[in-house]
Parts: structure tokens; C-alpha cells; sequence
């Protein structure tokens, strides 16, 4: 696959990256590189073979599987600062990603 997106995506990885802890969604990405939210949507999927938003969740569990390991934070206080607000949404997509609820995983760590 030829890479068509390059120095946009590319833009868009290091703004991901300073961006993680911070409300990001689709649409403040698309804004910011002045790229229409159904363009860049397509593109990303051309570019990663995933959505735009399954791969920010997935930067989000991967933060905060750093943030349970080496904090003592709460799952609340993990959760806005990986950019997810709701509490039960977090706790939920945590379950479903790693297959362990955050109470079993931090249980399983400590051991």
C-alpha cells in the first residue's frame, strides 16, 4: 500500500502523543491539521487498518495499564487522566479490552 497520508499522519502521531491526557477525539485531530473528520476517519483506517477511535482507546488502556502499574491512583483519577471522563465507560472499556476487570488486574499485579 502506497502511503498517502504521510507527513500529515505523522503530524498527527507526535499530536497524539503530546495530546493523550487531554480531551481528543476525531474531530479536534481533524480541526487542528485543517482536514475534514471524514477524510482524515478514512484515511487513518487506510493507514493503520483500525478507526481513528479504536486506536485512541487503545493508546488510553495502554496508558493506564502504566498509570495502575505505577501509581496508586484511583481508577476515576486513571481514567481522566487517560482523556476518558466517565468512570464506568473506562472501567467497562477496560474490561472488554484486556479481559480482566481493573480490580482483578490490579490484584493479579501486586502478587
Amino acid at each position: 500500500m502506497v502511503a498517502i497520508f504521510g507527513p500529515e499522519f505523522q503530524r498527527w502521531r507526535l499530536y497524539r502523543i503530546l495530546s493523550l491526557i487531554t480531551l481528543i477525539s476525531l474531530s479536534s485531530v481533524s480541526q487542528k491539521f485543517q482536514l475534514n473528520a471524514s477524510y482524515l476517519s478514512r484515511i487513518f483506517k487506510e493507514e493503520t487498518s483500525q478507526s481513528f477511535t479504536d486506536y485512541l482507546l487503545k493508546l488510553r488502556m495502554d496508558e493506564a495499564l502504566n498509570l495502575l502499574s505505577g501509581t496508586t491512583l484511583k481508577a476515576y483519577q486513571i481514567a481522566e487522566k487517560v482523556g476518558i471522563m466517565d468512570p464506568y465507560y473506562f472501567s467497562h472499556r477496560f474490561k472488554k479490552v484486556f479481559g480482566v476487570s481493573l480490580q482483578e488486574y490490579k490484584r493479579s499485579s501486586q502478587k
